[in-house]
């Protein structure tokens, strides 16, 4: 078989490029281990998400003083992606944790920082929360925000309610100060014109237990 003799500038060349294809394919290799390591992580840190409003209720109506899943990691530092954190609202005779099983992690897995608190409660720890006055309501609302904006960092937050708690916000917005310190107010069925309970406190009237439920409440 004959054989060639390549100059050397020829074989100097090859070499040049052997390597170079070499390393382009370290790196790709090097870049998709990376990236399917980010992956694994994002997917090992992806929360749960509990669809079925009664069953989570159900299960953490008597834990009000657990945070929903996700919620008040206050070492959360907000990204450029999503600058401003969540606060949770919760609505009325609700808590933070039975109220939020399913917004809260879904917040969470895409990249909030999320926030939840009680208010209205005959206190922090009781199971029934937002049964107080708004007023004194939208003033916890307000030392929380103050807390969440000093331990992130942001500006300003999101505040995302339901039912009463996407009523007694704008009383905080409107007259404690938060109009410059919230960027988006998500309000979910909120009771801005009161609430009949679906006709049961008119009901109630009718059945002259109005005076007792109240009572019960404020007990």
């Amino acid at each position: 078989m004959p054989s060639f003799s390549f100059p050397l500038r020829f074989r100097r060349r090859g070499r040049a490029r052997l390597l170079a294809a070499a390393a382009v394919i370290v790196a790709a290799g090097a870049l998709r281990a990376a990236t399917s390591l980010a992956s694994t992580a994002q997917a090992s840190t992806t929360l749960p998400v509990n669809y079925d409003f009664l069953a989570g209720a159900t299960a953490t109506a008597l834990f009000p003083t657990t945070p929903p899943p996700g919620a008040d990691n206050f070492s959360c530092k907000p990204t450029a992606a999503h600058p401003y954190p969540v606060v949770l609202v919760n609505g009325t005779f609700a808590n933070m944790d039975d109220n939020w099983q399913a917004a809260s992690p879904i917040l969470y897995n895409h990249g909030y920082c999320v926030f939840a608190f009680n208010y209205g409660g005959n206190s922090t720890t009781s199971p029934i929360q937002g049964i107080g006055d708004i007023a004194a309501s939208a003033a916890t609302l307000s030392s929380f925000v103050d807390e969440v904006l000093a331990d992130t960092g942001a500006a300003k937050v999101d505040l995302v309610g339901h039912s009463q708690g996407g009523m007694m916000p704008r009383y905080y917005i409107n007259f404690l100060g938060g109009a410059s310190k919230v960027s988006t107010f998500v309000a979910l069925a909120p009771s801005n014109y009161g609430t009949t309970l679906d006709g049961l406190t008119t009901l109630a009237g009718y059945l002259g237990a109005a005076s007792l439920i109240n009572g019960g409440l404020n007990a």
